[in-house]
């Protein structure tokens, strides 16, 4: 084998192996978001009030949960990457905080009875954080790097065969 050969196996098998560590930190991150969302119980019996303010939201549906997704690893050039992150617009209100606006409206009914068409305005409140991203960046740290370094090792070695 030649030493541009050489080289470009090197090269090949450390992508490769960069491209599966990558994706086996993030599905651990992955994994740690949804047990930190699992860990809430739902806020059904407590009247409907949402988890106290700093701590991960209160799980009514699951809807926020099951949307965190890791995407397909991408390599390009030098660099591998991937996404991951939730489709749900509300996952980033919980984990920030903010200002949620409703705008003005029409309604047709209330209180599960026909009326009138009637408009209701426009109103805005604030949404406390209620973080659960960082806390399982947090918490699954070192084992995202773990995780990260056994398989790149195992997967440059067979790459290397």
């Amino acid at each position: 084998m030649t030493p541009d050969q050489w080289r470009a196996k090197v090269r090949g098998a450390v992508m490769k192996a960069g491209a599966d560590a990558i994706e086996a930190a993030a599905l651990t991150l992955n994994n740690g978001v949804k047990d930190m969302l699992n860990n809430r119980s739902s806020n059904k019996g407590n009247g409907g009030k949402g988890s106290p303010v700093g701590q991960p939201p209160a799980n009514r549906t699951g809807t926020l949960r099951r949307s965190w997704t890791v995407g397909k690893v991408v390599t390009s050039g030098t660099k591998v990457s991937t996404k991951i992150g939730s489709n749900v617009k509300y996952a980033a209100i919980h984990e920030f905080g903010g200002m949620i606006t409703v705008p003005a409206h029409t309604r047709t009914s209330a209180f599960g009875r026909k009326t009138k068409p009637y408009t209701m305005p426009a109103k805005w409140f604030g949404m406390p954080k209620r973080p659960y991203v960082a806390p399982a960046i947090k918490t699954t740290r070192a084992k995202m790097i773990k995780q990260a370094t056994t398989v790149f090792a195992a997967s440059f070695k067979r790459a290397m065969r």
